[in-house]
């Protein structure tokens, strides 16, 4: 997303936040489909790689496979599928105390664009890390820049 403001994506009704938690879910389990099936094809070609080499074509869609995994898991990543602070995250937390599955995350969130750090943020992140206090102007200082790199695990 190119906005350079804070958009929030917040439903408040029952029925529209169902909908898109089942809709995020049903993205969410056909890229895992789709990652796990780029893996397997990467892994058999890794495999024959090493018993006895690829030859040319087969090296150019060992390639293709590989961009296509790396293109997929990144627009996966900065999607609003998942709050874009990863394992730091304190719905994802929350969930983990609560007994859910660590290997998924939590899809019945409101998601906040924050521009400065290019990702969408679930709104327990978003207030808990103070990320509205931020600015552009304090990202244009790489010091500040790396401490928040390391403070938020961005």
């Amino acid at each position: 997303m190119k906005s350079r403001q804070i958009r929030k994506v917040i439903l408040r009704t029952p029925r529209m936040r169902q909908i898109r938690n089942n809709l995020r879910i049903l993205l969410k389990l056909t890229i895992k489909d789709e990652l796990n099936r780029l893996a397997k094809i990467k892994r058999l070609y890794r495999h024959k790689e090493k018993e006895n080499g690829l030859t040319l074509s087969q090296d150019k869609r060992h390639s293709h496979v590989i961009k296509q995994y790396r293109a997929l898991s990144e627009r996966y990543n900065h999607s609003t599928l998942q709050c874009g602070s990863g394992a730091a995250c304190y719905s994802f937390q929350d969930a983990k105390r609560q007994g859910f599955n660590p290997k998924d995350r939590p899809t019945d969130f409101d998601a906040i664009w924050v521009p400065w750090l290019e990702g969408w943020f679930c709104l327990k992140c978003f207030v808990l890390k103070r990320q509205g206090e931020m600015t552009h102007e304090d990202f244009d200082d790489p010091v500040y820049r790396e401490w928040v790199k390391e403070e938020f695990g961005i």
